[in-house]
């Protein structure tokens, strides 16, 4: 069965006649040349109650973790009021913040990609939550910025973990819309943030801001509960680290919750053990030190261009999310408008946004690639108009519809890098490009906090904005593959093949 074959599927219900086709079809090869693969089975076993449980899982943590990252944009004009903060003190938090991303990034991208996707996944929420709950009660604003600091040290962590997981159960018909769905997720956790926001904050002046960090902090012990239940590992990292008994057992137990027999795809005389250890691409033993060198493959040929390409967008695409979120409040607040009502209403532009995505992700002509630089002119487009056309109305209006475009831009790129690069170093590649965007974060809040400390800050921070949404959009002109309707890579040696 190739790929071809599957992306028919896509346009059609897969009825149990159809599936009773692809069973023949595959068996009647895996006689001849034996080269039945992981992605056949995962293709065969389909989207069922269990890849439902792990969406719930990844897209939860995912929400939750909107939700506590934008906390720190609804309370920055609380906190600045109540320790005496200009705008290049409290972008200290921005920047730290960002070095400890850095080192927590590192961290869980070696812990999951050699130790699995299970209790790296369950240490990060852990840091996560615990940092989240304690910097609630912080006397002070040194207290407050530690705390912050080893919160964001998990963030990375939840995030990429979260990602590859979900990515690595699904087959290739449904893994687009399943993934975008994630971001219709994390859309409505930073709605649900701004709601409280707007109603905790100016309800209780002074300690609102602490009941919203605390109301961000409870979800995630409630996602970390969810971890420890749903323990399942990977069945593409048992089987880059040579576990084919346990990958197959894992194989089956997926099939028995989607209620699918896996015997309809062997012969006779195959066993699913025999079939998963054939692929000669697994052979090679890995060791920690081998697994974290493994990522250097991502700067060589034949995957240098797309990694140089998602460099500059994944660095362009969230610093100018990040300062849009972190100095939105302050910049209504320059423009004389209620900057917590601003806030909810433009973060409610994300939500047609991501559902525009999802649909346009998955059209074969626009793919990830094209959806990308739709999103990435809008933005431009969007952040120019909010530089130049300011009055009551359209501040609101250009607001939301800069929001709109920037959440999927940024949830594309973190799909298309996810699927990019092969399951032995997914969530270090992944990592990679959080880390040199951290890098770059640690400098720009002070950029947008200066620019914000200036009297022409209304009109000049949309257009840098607007300005790193064209170098962006330059950029991506020179990404030449799309993961639309391709298999995942297990290891180095099958990227070539993508």
């Amino acid at each position: 069965m190739n790929v071809q074959q599957y992306d028919v599927l896509e346009a059609e219900e897969v009825s149990g006649e159809l599936l009773a086709s692809i069973s023949s079809a595959t068996k009647a090869r895996s006689k001849s040349d034996r080269s039945l693969s992981v992605d056949d089975i995962i293709e065969f076993i389909g989207v069922g109650p269990f890849q439902w449980l792990a969406f719930v899982l990844a897209g939860s943590a995912l929400m939750i973790l909107s939700f506590e990252t934008l906390t720190i944009s609804l309370v920055s004009l609380s906190i600045e009021d109540l320790w005496n903060l200009n705008g290049i003190k409290y972008a200290l938090i921005g920047s730290l913040t960002c070095a400890t991303n850095i080192a927590g990034g590192l961290f869980f991208a070696v812990l999951s990609d050699y130790y699995g996707r299970v209790w790296p996944f369950a240490l990060a929420l852990l840091v996560v939550a615990t940092g989240d709950l304690a910097s609630a009660f912080a006397p002070s604003f040194a207290a407050f910025l530690v705390l912050r600091c080893y919160t964001a040290f998990g963030t990375l962590g939840v995030s990429n973990i979260a990602r590859s997981m979900l990515v690595e159960f699904l087959p290739v018909r449904n893994r687009g819309k399943v993934l975008t769905l994630t971001g219709v997720l994390s859309s409505l956790g930073t709605c649900v943030g701004a709601g409280l926001g707007w109603w905790l904050i100016p309800s209780y002046p002074h300690w609102g801001w602490r009941y919203l960090i605390v109301a961000s902090s409870i979800p995630i012990f409630m996602a970390l509960v969810f971890r420890i239940v749903f323990f399942y590992q990977s069945p593409r990292y048992l089987l880059t680290r040579k576990k084919y008994s346990k990958a197959a057992s894992l194989l089956r137990k997926i099939a028995s919750y989607n209620h699918k027999d896996l015997s309809q795809l062997l012969s006779n005389e195959e066993s699913l053990e025999a079939i998963l250890a054939a692929e000669e691409t697994r052979k090679e033993d890995r060791t920690l030190i081998s697994t974290i060198l493994q990522v250097i493959v991502i700067l060589k040929p034949p995957l240098l261009r797309r990694t140089v390409c998602f460099l500059f967008v994944s660095v362009l695409s969230s610093c100018t999310l990040s300062g849009m979120v972190q100095f939105t409040p302050n910049l209504m607040e320059e423009l004389g408008v209620n900057p917590y009502f601003v806030l909810f209403i433009a973060i409610l532009g994300q939500i047609p946004g991501i559902l525009l995505m999802s649909i346009v992700t998955e059209w074969p002509w626009f793919g990830r690639r094209n959806s990308l630089r739709m999103f990435t002119i809008l933005g431009m487009t969007f952040a120019i108009l909010l530089a130049f056309v300011q009055n009551d109305v359209s501040i609101p209006v250009f607001t939301m519809l800069l929001f709109f475009a920037l959440f999927p831009v940024v949830t594309i790129t973190s799909i298309f890098i996810s699927e990019s690069y092969p399951t032995e170093i997914r969530v270090q590649a992944s990592t990679f490009f959080s880390l040199v965007t951290a890098l770059f974060s640690i400098g720009s809040p002070y950029l947008y906090g200066y620019i914000i400390d200036l009297d022409i800050s209304v009109w000049l921070l949309p257009v840098v904005m607007a300005l790193q949404y064209f170098v962006l959009l330059a950029v991506s002109l020179f990404i030449k593959h799309d993961t639309y309707g391709k298999y995942l890579s297990d290891s180095s040696a099958q990227q070539s093949e993508m």
